[in-house]
């Protein structure tokens, strides 16, 4: 799996998956091959590693359209987003 910080190429690259991660560090993407065992089971590791501390996971199109809030892992989304959740005050 690739890590790549701040702006990725935004090329779509058929059977590759995108895990973004925002964070108080910034804009951390991490690409993975859909095709390889060992890529997708290093994404669903980091996914699983996301919700553990709290993050909400998303899963959106390339294009940016909104699917749904995950729980779980999914080899095959397009892009899933991780953010911090919202806190009441």
């Amino acid at each position: 799996m690739t890590t790549l910080v701040a702006e990725a190429n935004k090329e779509e690259i058929p059977g590759v998956g995108v895990i973004v991660v925002l964070d108080h560090s910034g804009d951390t993407k991490h690409i993975w091959d859909r095709n390889s065992e060992a890529e997708v089971e290093e994404a669903r590791s980091l996914f699983d590693r996301m919700i553990k501390r709290g993050m909400q996971a998303w899963s959106v199109t390339r294009k940016g359209d909104k699917d749904a809030r995950i729980t779980t892992f999914d080899p095959q989304a397009e892009k899933i987003i991780f953010s911090p959740a919202l806190q009441g005050g």
